[in-house]
């Protein structure tokens, strides 16, 4: 964890603990690379594909996933496909 090597575990460690615990990870599954290389509603870079395929398959399995990112291109094809935005300032 980078918390370590900047010296912050000790103030900032038990928060980062309490955020990870929340998180989730995806299996890239073949249905999901599938669909990335499918075409998008507006054109996407490979990583942003990945991220965009498996909103799809979260959709598809029941979930409302909502989109949290900086980068205007990810965005724009997250609400392209009908993505709630997190707002985020900044």
């Amino acid at each position: 964890m980078r918390l370590n090597a900047k010296g912050l575990a000790a103030t900032h460690g038990e928060a980062a603990d309490r955020l990870l615990s929340r998180v989730s990870l995806v299996e890239l599954s073949p249905l999901v690379l599938e669909r990335a290389l499918s075409p998008f509603p507006l054109p996407v870079r490979t990583l942003d594909a990945l991220h965009l395929a498996t909103l799809e398959w979260l959709a598809r399995a029941g979930r409302r996933p909502v989109v949290a990112a900086y980068d205007g291109r990810l965005r724009d094809a997250a609400v392209a496909m009908d993505y709630v935005l997190y707002p985020l300032d900044g």
